[in-house]
């Protein structure tokens, strides 16, 4: 972070700034939540919601192919159907069974 106000070599030949953020906010009590680390490619969208209805968690995929869940138990119910758990995960994040 000490290099966040430094130039970086850009593709075209200038110089560009050092841009730091995130995809996404994963805020406890932030719904809808979209999560980059389930993400598909974008041209898998519907494939993935086909796999999500039939898993019995329908779930849309936004056009980056990153999931969407509605609440704290829809993110829960997804995750463990596809076998994924927060290793550090508290009571109504996702554990293994």
């Amino acid at each position: 972070m000490a290099d966040y106000q430094s130039q970086i070599p850009c593709l075209c030949g200038s110089n560009a700034d050092r841009v730091f953020g995130f995809d996404t906010v994963a805020t406890p009590g932030n719904y809808p939540m979209e999560s980059t680390a389930l993400g598909v490619n974008p041209s898998q969208r519907k494939e993935a919601y086909d796999h999500s209805v039939q898993i019995g968690v329908p779930t849309e995929f936004n056009e980056k192919g990153n999931p969407v869940w509605k609440s704290r138990s829809h993110r829960k119910k997804y995750c463990e159907k596809i076998e994924f758990f927060d290793r550090d995960g508290g009571y109504g994040d996702p554990q293994p069974k």
